[in-house]
């Protein structure tokens, strides 16, 4: 069923999954988008009695997992809501609620869990042919344990491919390093899970911004210095130099990603910039 890892900071690929950032009121979701092409390999590998989907009965106590993409509700514990979309596609809708017992907990880390195992299923490439409008901006993968003592129970590493690295090339350019909607996403999302408005103090311990005019991203949040960065991919150093910066992508690392809702956070700042990325490839194709 699949050829190998998908990797796109030098080749475009086109789009499997991508991730997109939702406002209503006072209600927020993370969306989780399966391409057409793609939905079949999802509804494939993650059916009832999928091996992959016992470490989250396991770790979280997960009593089932929704596996059908025709129902209304997909996911651990059935968190996702199911759009099925026109052109074929499917939207997981995953809503971001307050924590404030532990039913509500157990929400977000199914969430996570969901979005995991859909990762995972999607990091390599297949072998049918997959056909979209769009490249595959990022890719990512996702640690997702509920308890480790030392840390870094929630880490996240990826790609972005060039035209993610050329947005925030441009968008340092002309706009300066402040990523708003990325931030404003950021912030929204930590500030739903937490039940509270962040007061001035507590609202400079995120950022989200673009270092520099080679386009290196830079998002954190609470935490031991938590937070998301790039750096060159490896093909950079290794390939002809005849290249142009702007044509290769970047590598996405993290720092001190410790707890599953700092994990979440930072996906919703992702989101809110495969949004803006989205936008801005749309407007330079017309």
């Amino acid at each position: 069923m699949f050829k190998g890892f998908i990797h796109i900071t030098k080749e475009d690929f086109p789009r499997i999954y991508s991730f997109s950032w939702r406002e209503s009121g006072a209600d927020c979701f993370i969306i989780f988008e399966i391409s057409r092409d793609a939905v079949s390999i999802v509804a494939e590998s993650l059916k009832d009695g999928s091996p992959m989907l016992d470490y989250g009965k396991d770790e979280f106590g997960f009593k089932e997992f929704g596996s059908n993409l025709n129902a209304e509700r997909y996911g651990f514990e059935d968190c996702a809501i199911v759009n099925q979309l026109k052109d074929g596609s499917i939207e997981l809708v995953f809503e971001l609620i307050t924590i404030n017992n532990d039913k509500a907990l157990q929400h977000i880390f199914a969430c996570a869990a969901t979005i995991n195992v859909l990762l995972n299923v999607l990091m390599s490439a297949p072998e049918k042919e997959i056909k979209d409008s769009l490249p595959q901006f990022m890719t990512i993968s996702t640690a997702c344990c509920k308890n480790k003592p030392f840390g870094h129970g929630a880490n996240i590493h990826g790609e972005f491919n060039k035209d993610v690295k050329r947005y925030l090339m441009y968008h340092y350019e002309k706009k300066g390093e402040e990523l708003k909607e990325v931030f404003s996403a950021l912030l929204k999302a930590a500030e739903k899970l937490g039940g509270k408005k962040s007061d001035k103090l507590t609202k400079s311990l995120y950022w989200a911004k673009v270092r520099g005019e080679k386009g290196f991203l830079s998002i954190e949040c609470p935490g031991n210095s938590c937070g998301l960065n790039t750096d060159e991919p490896d093909e950079y150093w290794s390939l002809s130099r005849d290249r142009e910066e702007k044509d290769f992508g970047m590598d996405l690392v993290c720092h001190n990603v410790d707890q599953i809702c700092q994990q979440i956070v930072l996906i919703a700042a992702l989101s809110a910039l495969s949004d803006e990325v989205k936008k801005h490839y749309l407007k330079s194709k017309r």
